[in-house]
């Protein structure tokens, strides 16, 4: 095997998700992210590809490329139905989080799939693809009450980390819905309290028994069981 590389301009291929769509959820309980590669044109074809050459980087970052999960060779296939063959290589979720570590919020990013043939030839295919962000990315929306038990006022706090839609609302034990606080299109990141109990807004006066608050954003939801007692 030639491995022997030349500065030629890198021959162009298309990337394009395994999933169909273009975005990664990095929160998903999916091990890995995979994506298909075909050549474009005639340009050069995937039995020259090297498949352990291949590498998924960020097209706006020096940040180090990652590596394919190891397989073997896998085989050619048209997922895409457009007469063109296509060869898969798939990614450890915890990888792809890594490259997107610094991603705070859904957001759209440019990568680069790229690769080498047997004889040496670069090979590159960019995309850009949307990136919902989990472990190691936007922190997870934060809710609490207190005092819990309420009797006869408590204040439930939460935190946003962006600006967005937010909605608050209280349930009993049987899941129906027993008020809304809060139903906002435009909520400014940052901690937000909402007293509730008797006199302290309309509507959040609760009879004895054990609740349950949920706190709903563009990206994330919260749910917490409190108590009230008289």
């Amino acid at each position: 095997m030639n491995l022997t590389r030349d500065s030629s301009p890198p021959l162009e291929a298309r990337a394009f998700l395994s999933s169909g769509d273009r975005t990664i959820h990095l929160r998903s309980a999916k091990p890995s992210v995979c994506m298909q590669l075909e050549p474009v044109g005639a340009t050069f074809t995937l039995e020259d590809l090297d498949p352990a050459s291949l590498r998924l980087g960020r097209a706006d970052s020096d940040q180090e490329p990652i590596q394919p999960v190891p397989s073997k060779r896998p085989a050619l296939s048209d997922t895409d139905r457009n007469g063109i063959a296509e060869i898969g290589v798939c990614f450890a979720k915890e990888a792809v989080r890594g490259l997107f570590a610094d991603v705070r919020g859904p957001a759209n990013v440019a990568v680069l799939l790229s690769g080498s043939l047997t004889e040496g030839r670069r090979i590159e295919a960019g995309l850009n693809v949307r990136v919902v962000p989990g472990p190691g990315g936007r922190p997870p929306l934060a809710a609490r009450i207190a005092p819990n038990p309420m009797n006869p006022v408590s204040t439930l706090t939460f935190v946003t980390d962006r600006a967005g839609p937010v909605r608050v609302t209280i349930f009993d034990v049987h899941g129906r819905t027993v008020t809304t606080l809060l139903d906002s299109k435009l909520v400014e990141p940052g901690e937000h309290q909402i007293r509730l109990g008797a006199g302290a807004r309309p509507g959040s006066e609760l009879a004895s028994g054990i609740y349950f608050y949920r706190v709903e954003t563009r990206d994330d939801r919260v749910t917490g069981r409190f108590a009230v007692l008289k």
